[in-house]
Order: structure tokens, then C-alpha cells, then sequence
């Protein structure tokens, strides 16, 4: 898990600029094509992960608390 998480560092670092990029209406077609790319690929990554070892991601978890059907 641990190279999955230095590569997600690296394509977010690369998506803030990206986003720089956009904020500043500069983003090519090249950067789009690239932002696509490196989403698509970090999510099939991680997905690969989880159901390779699925208890590593354990610690990072957070308990969701829903309401149930009828409370108010």
C-alpha cells in the first residue's frame, strides 16, 4: 500500500497543478487528457489493492452512522 499512496501524492501534486492550471483558464486539451488519465488509473490501482488485501485500508476507515428507516 505504501507505493499506491506515494503514487496517489504524486498524482494529486500533479492535479492541484492542473487545477492552478484551470483556476487560471490555461488547461490544454493535453492536461485534460493527462487529469483523465491519471484518475483512471489511481482508481483501477487502488481498486486492484483493496481486493488484493482489503483489511489494509482498515485503519484509515471511518464509521458511518445512518439513520434508520422510520427515525426522525
Amino acid at each position: 500500500m505504501t507505493d499506491l499512496a506515494n503514487r496517489l501524492r504524486i498524482g494529486a501534486a500533479v492535479l492541484e497543478s492542473f487545477e492552478e492550471k484551470r483556476l487560471h483558464n490555461a488547461m490544454t486539451t493535453e492536461d485534460q487528457d493527462e487529469e483523465y488519465r491519471i484518475v483512471t488509473n489511481e482508481l483501477w490501482a487502488l481498486e486492484e489493492n483493496i481486493l488484493n488485501d482489503p483489511g489494509a485500508l482498515a485503519s484509515l476507515l471511518v464509521p458511518v452512522r445512518r439513520a434508520r428507516k422510520g427515525a426522525k
